[in-house]
C-alpha cells in the first residue's frame, strides 16, 4: 500500500514554533554529512530528440541568453555589484513530455516547470518560477494510489536548478564559476505559509512589512533567520547546497534578506552563501 500524495504545500499551515524547528534541523543539515546528487548534467534532465517518445527524461530547457533580471531587483543588484543586461541567461525547464522512470515508460507529462536567471558573473541565481512534479501532480484531479512512480527522476528544485547553473556556469571561462555560488533570490513568493512566517518575523521588528530593498537582513544567530530557513524556501536552500559537495564543498548561509515590492504586495528573498567552494580539478 502506497502512501496518499502529500497536500499542496501552499496550502500545509506551518506555525511560528514549527518553522523555528525545522529551521533547527536545516542547519544540522548543513553542519552534516554531505552527500552529491546522483543528477548532475543537462543530459539527466533533457529528453534527447533522437529516441522514441516516452523513453526520455521528459524536460524540455528553453534559454534566453541575456535575458534581463527581475526589474525590482535593479537596486538590489547595483548595491550587490551584480551586473545586469548581457550577464543574464534566463532558463527555463518544463516537463512537458513523455517520460520514463524506474518504474514505466510513457508517463504523460506534469506540467511542471522552474525558471531561473543564471548570472554567473555576479555569482547569482533567481529562482522566478518553482511549480514542482510533486506539488503539480497532486493538483490532477485523479492522482494514482502509487504517485511517487508516476514522477520523473529528476524532481527537486535543487538538482534542476543546479543543472541551469552548472551548465551555464561551466560554459564561462571564470575557472572557479560553479563553484563560486554566493547570492540566491526567490522572488514573487506566493505560498501563504511562507508568506506568513516572513509577516512574522517582519513583526518582530516592524509594525507592518512594506520594506524595499534591502528589506530587513537576519543572520544565523537570530531566530527569524531559523523560522525562515525552516520553510520550503529555505529548505531548497539547504538542499542545493548539501546535494553539491564536489563543487561547493561546506559552503553555508550567511544571512538572509526579506523584502518587498509594488507596496508590500510581492514578497521577495535573498539567500547569501558564505564560505569557499572547490576548486575543480583538471579533465
Amino acid at each position: 500500500m502506497f502512501p496518499p500524495p502529500p497536500r499542496v504545500k501552499r496550502d500545509v499551515t506551518l506555525t511560528w514554533d514549527e518553522a523555528v524547528a525545522n529551521g533547527g534541523i536545516q542547519l544540522g543539515r548543513l553542519g552534516g554529512t554531505r552527500t552529491e546528487s546522483q543528477y548532475l548534467l543537462l543530459s539527466d534532465l533533457e529528453s534527447p530528440t533522437d529516441i522514441p517518445e516516452g523513453t526520455g527524461n521528459g524536460w524540455s530547457v528553453n534559454e534566453e541568453p541575456n535575458g534581463q533580471a527581475p526589474p525590482e531587483f535593479v537596486d538590489a543588484f547595483d548595491e550587490l555589484d551584480i551586473p545586469q543586461g548581457s550577464a543574464n541567461h534566463y532558463r527555463v525547464s518544463l516537463q512537458n513530455q513523455k517520460f520514463k522512470n524506474c518504474w514505466h515508460t510513457g508517463l504523460p507529462p506534469i506540467s511542471a516547470r522552474f525558471s531561473v536567471h543564471v548570472n554567473v558573473k555576479g555569482k547569482t541565481i533567481v529562482a522566478n518560477v518553482s511549480h514542482s512534479p510533486a506539488a503539480m501532480i497532486n493538483e490532477q484531479e485523479s492522482v494514482p494510489a502509487d504517485w511517487k512512480q508516476k514522477l520523473p527522476k529528476v524532481s527537486r528544485m535543487s538538482d534542476v536548478v543546479w543543472i541551469q547553473w552548472a551548465t551555464v556556469a561551466k560554459a564561462e571561462a571564470t575557472p572557479l564559476a560553479v563553484s563560486d555560488l554566493k547570492y540566491i533570490f526567490r522572488h514573487e513568493i506566493i505560498m501563504e505559509n511562507t508568506r506568513s512566517i516572513i509577516d512574522q518575523a517582519a513583526a518582530k521588528g516592524e509594525d507592518e512589512f512594506n520594506e524595499n530593498w534591502p528589506g530587513l537582513k537576519f543572520v544565523t544567530t537570530d531566530t527569524q533567520f531559523q523560522a525562515l530557513l525552516g520553510t520550503i524556501h529555505g529548505v531548497s536552500i539547504v538542499d542545493l547546497l548539501v546535494s553539491h559537495p564536489n563543487e561547493l564543498g561546506t559552503k553555508s548561509i550567511e544571512a538572509v534578506n526579506i523584502f518587498t515590492t509594488d507596496e508590500g504586495d510581492n514578497y521577495h528573498m535573498l539567500w547569501t552563501l558564505t564560505g569557499d567552494g572547490n576548486t575543480p580539478t583538471a579533465s
